[in-house]
């Protein structure tokens, strides 16, 4: 098995972050059944989702980078809230990453082909 450095690795994810971007969700929900208030939602604005629906105390969103969010984002993580979106990939992926570090897990992940809709909570909430 060839040995993958690590430049090439984040060239790769780049790339396939890039070639996603362009994604259009049209038809995603959340799950009804959940009766746990979503605190913050994470509005990507690389997908083209129907967020008419939605209810949160907080709305944050990201268009392609996570640095203008980072701050709201640190605080909603590090107070355990829950957190949902409809997002891209790459969006996806460095959130739930940056949540492990603070105890959160995915606790609702559904995948469709145009985006991710999933949903972070601390450990021990059942949603």
């Amino acid at each position: 098995m060839p040995k993958i450095s690590r430049r090439n690795f984040l060239k790769s994810s780049a790339a396939i972050a890039f070639g996603i971007s362009n994604l259009d969700a049209q038809i995603l929900e959340l799950p009804q059944q959940t009766n746990t208030k979503i605190t913050y939602f994470i509005k990507d604005l690389m997908c083209n989702a129907d967020l008419n629906g939605i209810r949160a105390d907080k709305i944050l969103e990201v268009n392609g980078d996570i640095r203008t969010i980072y701050s709201d984002l640190k605080v909603a993580l590090q107070s355990g809230a829950i957190i949902g979106s409809i997002s891209s990939e790459a969006t996806f992926f460095v959130i739930s990453t940056m949540a492990a570090d603070y105890g959160l897990r995915v606790a609702y992940n559904t995948k469709s082909s145009e985006a991710r809709t999933w949903i972070l909570a601390p450990k021990g909430v059942i949603l």
